[in-house]
């Protein structure tokens, strides 16, 4: 009787301390979920955010090593995977002529972004993770590589033809010229066609000896059409007669890597660590080249190679090991050239590690000893991210347990709960096998929120047959869906999907169109609501762009109720000006729907290029106002239309002035509004 009594005293005791563990929990809410993010993301940004110190100095050359070419080349190809550029279809002339060369299969590091490859491929750094971030202007890690040092050599003049990727790091370098033929990322021919024709004159005029070159247009065609598409072939093809050209006017005397910077998926993405996308293939050919050889590799060997061929010293930062088996020489020349490359390789290795076994421990060279492979995997981060995850899905269910139902509903909710965030959690731990998963699962998410949150849930009956609707719009058919579509593509990861995509239009429609979100036998509780609501919020990889489907369905909704109860004119007038720009924001906002960017060119009509657009622009915005005035107030009102009229014109004069200081105080006068306002309605 006493440890019954014991029992439940205990029993008691923590029933109530998880009342008010739930009370503190719906209190301090937002505290809580700010708390469990910023925790675990004050320990891992400090590693995401900071570079790498890298080793200084350089090892020179063996004096007994000769190089006989004349000049060097680096052709870039951007986005041109080992399947496209071993395709005898796709380049045909490259690969009929394949005997020419020393073929080397190149693995890159997991950053397979253009910056990030491109700087791996010409300086050997590896990259960090802040890199990724700054792909767009990513510059020079610092330090020397053989391209900077060439720039310092008297006997060489070097040159670098193609996009914004090699001038953010090398452009502003004294002794290289560098020449930005990027014209946008809807320039598919006009840019390498530039590249291609100042490659000529370089070849036709002797004016420089060490050039790379690149060719952004298959990255870019490639994110339009996706690499299976016409338009992509036709580029290749395109690109390879260029490359044909080069190659057959090009000194015989010169070494030549033809090369690419990162692969593609099949529908035209990379950036993440897809096999598919590190994948990439190096054609070299040249007097210190044999032919039809071959040989595994990582990118930042490309580098190590370039520093051989243009007879550079070897710099401690560059993280490479020179392709021994392709060169042409003899094998005393061979192992000299490994030497020098393993004395620079120690060297680093002693700079990072601090030991020096790896030296006196180890007389005979040996490379296993030493990572090649660039590793971002930080097991301490994994930890965080579990802890994260487990206390989200233990106090959630805490939070909501009032609003679930039976205790066998429950139970089921709680396992698709957390089955969810494994998935989750898991697509995103598995960037390596899909980059396409965890975004088709972040616009699964973006849509259930919206959709949810515009949605009325009534407590009406529903009959049988709108209960099996409600089944199969609802998140957990999403599996089936994926299994069926699985059996008739063969892909997990375009399963995944194209059911995300067909899930994600007729789920809003059934809950905002049919009202499918009443009761029957298969309706969730409230807490199984706020719980996935929970996750889906969580989630880093959702796609705000997707919240604007359950949009555009419910204003169409709304337009139709509008025209048949015969509302007053300025509210549908109103309505159907905000569906039109809606449906804008979704189909014409990517090339890949409608063949180009409606809002990008729309963007550029307002560019005060001349005083004919300025006048449009002052004229679009006054009529704005004058439409404003009439829908909002049933009247032309001229006070407001000059209030709201000037305050348009402000801010349009940033557009003309071009001055950072002017935005700096437009953006403080706007943020001290905002301030104002909050201060008079709170």
């Amino acid at each position: 009787m006493a440890l019954l009594a014991v029992s439940n005293q205990v029993n008691w005791c923590a029933l109530m301390y998880l009342q008010k563990l739930t009370l503190l929990l719906r209190k301090w809410h937002i505290l809580v979920i700010i708390l469990l993010i910023a925790i675990p993301a004050s320990l891992i940004a400090p590693d995401v955010y900071s570079t790498s110190d890298q080793p200084e100095g350089v090892i020179l050359k063996p004096a007994d090593i000769n190089v006989d070419g004349d000049g060097f080349l680096l052709i870039i190809l951007d986005g041109v995977g080992t399947d496209s550029m071993l395709d005898s279809e796709m380049m045909p002339l490259l690969n009929s002529d394949k005997n020419r060369y020393s073929i080397l299969n190149v693995r890159t590091g997991p950053l397979t972004l253009s910056a990030t490859c491109i700087k791996e491929l010409m300086t050997g750094v590896p990259n960090d993770p802040i890199d990724g971030l700054n792909n767009f202007n990513l510059g020079h890690p610092g330090g020397q590589d053989p391209w900077l040092m060439a720039a310092n050599d008297e006997t060489h003049d070097v040159a670098m033809i193609g996009s914004y990727v090699m001038g953010n790091m090398y452009s502003e370098v004294i002794g290289i010229e560098f020449t930005d033929t990027f014209k946008g990322h809807s320039d598919y021919y006009e840019g390498d066609q530039e590249s291609f024709e100042l490659m000529s004159d370089i070849i036709d005029s002797n004016s420089h000896n060490i050039v790379s070159l690149h060719f952004s247009g298959p990255d870019k065609v490639g994110h339009t059409w996706g690499i299976e598409s016409e338009e992509y072939k036709d580029k290749l093809l395109d690109i390879d007669i260029k490359v044909n050209e080069i190659m057959n006017n090009i000194d015989s005397n010169w070494n030549v890597i033809i090369t690419a910077d990162h692969g593609m998926t099949a529908t035209g993405t990379h950036g993440s660590a897809e096999e598919k996308t590190r994948e990439v293939t190096a054609f070299v050919t040249g007097p210190d080249i044999i032919t039809s050889a071959s040989q595994n590799i990582v990118q930042r060997d490309l580098a190590a190679l370039t520093t051989l061929l243009t007879e550079q010293p070897f710099p401690l930062q560059l993280h490479g090991r020179i392709p021994i088996d392709i060169l042409d020489y003899n094998e005393s020349d061979k192992t000299l050239i490994e030497e020098w490359n393993w004395e620079a390789a120690t060297q680093r290795q002693l700079f990072f590690s601090g030991d020096e076994d790896i030296i006196t421990d180890r007389p005979e060279i040996d490379w296993d000893s030493i990572e090649q492979d660039t590793n971002f995997e930080d097991k301490s981060s994994i930890y965080w991210t579990l802890f994260v995850w487990s206390a989200l899905i233990t106090l959630a269910i805490i939070a909501f347990k009032d609003q679930f139902k039976s205790p066998k509903q429950t139970i089921l909710e709680v396992i698709s709960f957390v089955a969810f965030i494994v998935v989750l959690a898991y697509s995103q731990y598995r960037l390596d096998f899909s980059a396409m998963i965890p975004r088709a699962l972040g616009a699964a998410c973006a849509v259930y929120l919206a959709t949810n949150a515009l949605s009325s849930r009534t407590n009406e009956e529903s009959n049988s047959k709108r209960s099996m609707i409600n089944l199969i719009t609802s998140p957990l058919i999403m599996p089936y869906l994926f299994m069926f579509l699985f059996v008739l593509t063969g892909d997990i990861s375009r399963s995944v999907v194209i059911g995300m995509l067909i899930w994600v239009v007729i789920y809003p429609i059934n809950m905002l169109i049919l009202d499918g979100n009443v009761q029957s036998k298969y309706q969730f509780s409230n807490g199984f609501f706020w719980l996935m609501a929970l996750a889906c919020v969580s989630f880093s990889g959702n796609r705000v762009w997707f919240l604007l489907i359950p949009l555009v369905i419910l204003i169409g909704k709304l337009v139709v109720e509008n025209f048949s109860k015969q509302t007053t004119k300025p509210d549908r007038i109103a309505l159907l000006l905000l569906l039109f720009f809606t449906v804008i924001s979704l189909l014409f906002v990517n090339s890949r729907i409608t063949g180009f960017h409606i809002m990008s060119k729309m963007l550029t009509l307002g560019w005060s290029s001349s005083i004919l657009i300025v006048i449009g622009s002052v004229l679009i915005l006054l009529s704005a106002c004058i439409i404003a005035s009439k829908l909002i107030r049933n009247e032309i009102n001229y006070h407001s239309i000059a209030w709201s009229y000037g305050c348009l014109l402000i801010v349009y004069l940033a557009q003309i002035i071009e001055s950072t200081n002017y935005d700096r105080v437009l953006l403080s006068l706007i943020f001290s509004s905002y301030i104002f306002c909050a201060w008079q309605y709170l």
